[in-house]
């Protein structure tokens, strides 16, 4: 590659920077061959011709640009090519754009590593050294100079003026959008700033509250906290609110507060609720509610979490789950903490304790914590005694050689089941592991059936079992010859009941089957089919458990000898009631305020001589308890027909009806004065009883309950005015009784006719108009 004669002069930097440029961007000698710089003219000419040539790269020095092109494209359009001057006229818009990607490409180029010029670019390098202008090659006359920096002049004065111009535009533009913007902001921040610091033009007309607030002990609600839409949502479930205080409470301007704390108790407590309306609108003045509040949450850290005392519990591992497991099988646990135990957001923290496999109680501490629950809050510091799941059998007892022996048939397992379970003093532990399914009994003793006692090694493994654990060689004495049965008698009353129809062999063989803590040698003894089971025992048909002696007899089977007895509690699948209702009323009077379900089965409960079956069958919550029997709120006695429906349970059935006495105690009413001069006049023609019935169902305000209570009978309605006056003058009435109306009439005598003309007169009571006027 070379330089074509051009007529201006590189420099010696860019003349470094092409030869970098083809070191990194072009690998082949020959392409570097094809390649020739020449001068490059910009023109605001976009013409499609003027596009033809493309320059590989432009770069600029001495502040004229040039360009590297391909010899071959240059003489496929040399029309465009100026042989002269070696100058190629290009688009303006062309230059700048390559001149662009150019210089991009020539700034990631790292020019210090580059300390070499290969072989194949030192002719181009030397190439250079020919950049010296010749002006003997070629002549340009002066007019023909002239006329060429003229015509370039131009072309760069219009270039540069088109810029210029569309820089001017985009300024007005962007300024015109920044002065719009800042109008906008300024007209919406001083509306915003109105909004916020006007006054409402109607407060001198807010309604005022100040006197509606009240007691309303039987109103309930249910909160978080005490925040004010807490409040407002509790506050808005009252009945019978004051219409302008209900429309102030749902005023979002409205603040309710409490001074009182909310109790995490489960429970409802009165609570005073303030209503302050001052920075409403609308409202004005604040008042005092007092209602009934309970927390949506129980706080458990209330509760005692010493559980020392409780029966021991056993665990296999001391973890979260494990220990949530083990509350749960506390007795007469706490119904509150039961519930928060089922939580899926209670957790277990800072467990203290070890759990030892030696079979005895050890104290564990933990905390319980609510507050990821949705029903509970708090935390609670528990402790308990916990036993091992597992106990390990390897330190017991092993030598039992002075125990007498034990007659056995052979050494298979049920046989060496029964052996350990049979010798005297054996320990408890290794009598209750040889009872599981999965433990593992061994022995090489062999044992010969001559009836001589042998010595028998019998290992024990309880590894696999679920409640012990180690391993266990005992040494014992044992016979050949068949098992006596007669150590095998339990009692198994402690145990829950088994449910079965009736005691003839076949239900007495699956209520021992079924019944908790049988004996492992019994169960087999069980299998025989020689053995003879009976018993003595009655099962009544009442739903109700009941103890039974079963008789074991095994002098028919093979393997077993002897008798023993298992005594358990049985009782039938289902309990009819039917029967077992009565009439209760000669047992007193039971004082209720209701007959639903909770209330009739209270009083059941109450009354002494209420029969067993039916007070368990009313605790099954499928028993449906119901009256259609009415209660009357007039203190005296009323017989109330109630119905026990067992048809829906699991253990009972029928239905069964009871006769019982209620009570509905009187309401004091003393308490219960109002003051309702404020509500608008009644007008009634008298003062007897019926009107004034009349008049008190008429006026606006009165007490809902008192209302009620008008329409019992033997209410007596009086009133000690004699008389009252009510009058008129246009539109403002006047009120008065005993005798104000003397007064009155001496005044009307008095005074002009033609004044009281407008005045519209009302009377009640025993006086007259004519009275009034004075006799006139």
């Amino acid at each position: 590659m070379k330089i074509e004669n051009s007529p201006l002069k590189i420099c010696k930097k860019c003349q470094n920077k092409i030869i970098n440029f083809l070191q990194t961007e072009y690998q082949d000698p020959e392409l570097i061959k094809s390649l020739v710089i020449y001068n490059i003219q910009p023109t605001n000419d976009d013409n499609e011709q003027v596009s033809l040539i493309s320059p590989q790269f432009i770069f600029k020095c001495q502040k004229h640009y040039f360009g590297l092109f391909f010899k071959k494209n240059l003489k496929i359009n040399s029309f465009q090519v100026n042989m002269k001057t070696k100058t190629i006229i290009l688009s303006t818009n062309l230059v700048i754009k390559i001149f662009k990607q150019t210089n991009k490409k020539l700034t990631n180029i790292n020019f210090n590593l580059i300390k070499t010029t290969p072989e194949w670019l030192s002719t181009f390098s030397q190439s250079f050294e020919l950049t010296t202008i010749n002006h003997n090659q070629f002549t340009l006359s002066k007019k023909e100079l002239h006329n060429y920096q003229a015509n370039l002049f131009n072309k760069h004065q219009h270039y540069f003026k088109t810029l210029f111009h569309k820089a001017n535009q985009r300024f007005i533009i962007i300024f015109i959008l920044v002065l719009t913007l800042s109008f906008g902001l300024g007209i919406g921040g001083w509306q915003i700033y109105k909004h916020l610091n006007s006054v409402p033009t109607h407060l001198g007309h807010r309604i005022n509250i100040n006197n509606d607030g009240g007691d309303y002990y039987k109103a309930q609600g249910i909160i978080q906290n005490t925040s004010s839409n807490q409040l407002r949502s509790a506050v808005q479930h009252i009945p019978n609110l004051n219409p302008n205080l209900q429309s102030a409470i749902n005023d979002q301007m409205t603040i309710l507060s409490t001074s009182d704390s909310l109790q995490y108790d489960g429970g409802y407590h009165l609570m005073k609720i303030n209503i302050n309306a001052n920075n409403s609108e609308i409202f004005k003045g604040s008042t005092i509610i007092t209602m009934n509040i309970k927390a949506n949450k129980f706080d458990i850290s209330m509760l005692d979490g010493d559980f020392t005392h409780d029966n021991t519990l056993h665990i296999a591992n001391i973890d979260s789950v494990s220990l949530l497991n083990a509350l749960k099988l506390l007795p007469n646990l706490n119904p509150n903490l039961a519930s928060a135990l089922r939580e899926t957001g209670i957790q277990v923290n800072n467990i203290n304790g070890k759990v030892i496999n030696d079979g005895q109680p050890h104290l564990i501490t933990f905390t319980l914590d609510a507050n990821n629950t949705s029903d509970f809050t708090g935390q609670l510091n528990c402790q308990l005694k916990l036993t091992s799941d597992k106990f390990d059998i390897s330190n017991l007892k092993n030598d039992y050689t002075s125990s007498p022996p034990v007659k056995i048939t052979d050494t298979s397992f049920n046989s060496l089941v029964y052996l350990i379970t049979s010798v005297s003093n054996m320990a408890s532990q290794l009598i209750a592991v040889v009872q599981d399914p999965h433990v593992i009994l061994t022995t090489t003793s062999p044992l010969p059936n001559d009836g001589e006692s042998h010595l028998l090694k019998v290992t024990i493994n309880a590894n696999n079992t679920l409640a012990y654990t180690g391993q266990l060689t005992v040494t014992l004495k044992a016979i050949a010859g068949k098992m006596d049965i007669n150590s095998l008698s339990q009692d198994l009353t402690a145990k829950p009941p088994v449910v079965e129809q009736n005691t003839n062999p076949t239900s007495l063989r699956d209520a021992l089957q079924k019944v908790q803590g049988i004996n492992q040698t019994t169960l087999n003894v069980l299998k025989e089919s020689n053995l003879l089971i009976s018993t003595h025992s009655n099962l009544p048909d009442d739903g109700l458990p009941h103890e039974i002696d079963i008789n074991l007899n095994a002098y028919k089977t093979l393997d077993y000898t002897g008798t023993a007895t298992i005594k358990l509690m049985t009782k039938t699948s289902k309990t009819d009631i039917t029967n077992d209702g009565g009439n209760y009323t000669s047992y007193g009077n039971i004082i209720s305020n209701s007959v639903d379900s909770p209330a009739l089965i209270k009083a059941l409960k109450q009354i002494k001589q209420t029969n067993p079956v039916i007070l368990s069958a009313i605790n099954d919550p499928k028993v449906i308890v119901s009256t259609t029997s009415k209660l009357p709120q007039d203190d005296l006695t009323h017989d109330i027909v109630i119905t026990v429906d067992a048809s829906q349970a699991v253990d009972y059935s029928g239905v069964a009806t009871i006769l019982v006495a209620m009570v509905y105690p009187k309401t004091d009413i003393t308490n219960w004065n109002q003051d309702l001069t404020s509500s608008p006049s009644i007008v009634e023609p008298d003062l007897n009883s019926n009107e004034l019935l009349d008049a008190l169902t008429k006026v606006v305000g009165l007490n809902p309950a008192l209302k009620n209570i008008l329409t019992l009978s033997g209410v007596t309605i009086t009133t000690n005015l004699s008389n009252i006056i009510n009058f008129k003058i246009g539109k403002t009435s006047f009120l008065f009784t005993g005798g104000a109306e003397q007064a009155l009439g001496k005044a009307i005598k008095k005074a002009k006719p033609d004044l009281f003309k407008p005045i519209d007169f009302l009377w009640f009571g025993k006086q007259s108009l004519k009275k009034i006027y004075g006799g006139s």
